[in-house]
């Protein structure tokens, strides 16, 4: 499976014409990687039928914002380490900002978290596997938010904010033959200097995908919010928080692990 590029056949939904945003900054200042995957091509894995739209949510309220955008759908394994580096090479630590969000299937295992590519080749669970057994299949198989975080490691040395998004499942119930349980080992923290991450869900819970159509809760919270004019990270959660707590009847809390060592606003306004 060839990736795919997004077209922007949502922008008119997702930006609100009351909200005041600043000028933006040079293209070449702040740049993001979306990569939302909708489709999986597996009978036991679901198709995300809100995921590019969510992705292109994002999308829209980052190019309002001035952001330099990739954003990919669809992708293979092979796909999604390809586009990684070519961002990897594309935000040298003098970039302003650099944003990595994901949009698909996910799952947590042992306390590490692996994004799962379109095309996976499932193991078969005909009979349980342990926690371990799933691992090892998910490291050969899916991207190690892990080696997300290393890979972009090597161009950002914390002079310059990172910041993940990732709006997917948490839980190890991706498999059909296991429920899904909070892990036993801590979940993933960052490891990059000066840079956060941003989840939409807890761990071990799943995040809602939302109805057809309409978008995830997350998403459709949160990338609103990002263009809350002078609003910090922490502002923007909160909002972002609230309303997804409300929209999932208080499943979903939307966590952040933060190290930045800085203060970063996605829409500053009057020279803030």
């Amino acid at each position: 499976m060839s990736a795919e590029r997004c077209s922007k056949w949502v922008r008119s939904l997702v930006i609100p014409k009351t909200v005041c945003v600043a000028a933006p900054l040079s293209t070449s200042s702040r740049k993001a990687l979306i990569i939302s995957n909708k489709k999986y091509h597996n009978d036991r894995i679901r198709d995300l039928p809100n995921a590019i739209m969510d992705g292109s949510r994002l999308e829209s309220a980052l190019t309002e914002l001035g952001w330099d955008i990739e954003f990919e759908v669809n992708l293979t394994l092979d796909d999604m380490v390809e586009a990684l580096e070519r961002f990897r090479d594309s935000v040298k630590d003098n970039t302003e900002a650099a944003l990595f969000s994901f949009v698909g299937h996910a799952t947590e295992i042992n306390g590490r978290l692996f994004l799962i590519p379109g095309g996976l080749k499932q193991k078969d669970t005909t009979s349980v596997m342990s926690d371990d057994d799933l691992e090892r299949h998910l490291r050969r198989h899916s991207l190690p938010f892990g080696e997300v975080q290393a890979i972009l490691q090597q161009v950002r040395k914390g002079q310059k904010p990172t910041v993940f998004v990732l709006d997917c499942c948490r839980s190890n119930g991706f498999y059909s033959t296991r429920a899904a349980v909070a892990d036993k080992v801590a979940a993933p923290s960052p490891d990059l200097i000066n840079s956060c991450i941003i989840f939409s869900t807890q761990s071990g819970q799943i995040a809602f995908d939302g109805d057809p159509g309409w978008g995830g809760p997350f998403m459709s919270a949160f990338a609103s919010s990002i263009l809350l004019p002078n609003a910090s990270l922490d502002d923007i959660m909160i909002e972002t928080r609230k309303r997804v707590i409300q929209s999932t009847k208080e499943v979903q809390m939307a966590p952040v692990y933060n190290a930045l060592t800085e203060k970063f606003i996605f829409n500053p306004v009057d020279g803030s």
